[in-house]
């Protein structure tokens, strides 16, 4: 999968995922989703290319949509729009 860098984007939540390892980070995302509603994205910033991959694979099978990412001060912001 190629993740393409994405334009800004307004989110509703932000979850910090930085100094988290795997499962942690997706754990806290599995937590965010549930507190924001249908159609709202959901910001993670994420500093570990292998959990952003994992982050991507595990939202994306299930049934969210990853809008994209935007690099930051090292570290990466990752854009996944609930679904369901």
């Amino acid at each position: 999968m190629t993740l393409e860098s994405t334009k800004p984007t307004t989110a509703c939540r932000v979850i910090d995922a930085r100094t988290t390892i795997c499962p942690g980070d997706l754990i806290e995302v599995a937590y965010g989703f549930q507190s924001i509603a249908i159609g709202e994205i959901l910001e993670i910033w994420c500093n570990d290319p292998d959990a952003k991959m994992k982050m991507v694979t595990g939202c994306t099978n299930a049934g969210y949509k990853f809008i994209g990412f935007l690099p930051d001060d090292g570290y990466e912001r990752l854009f996944i729009r609930r679904m369901k």
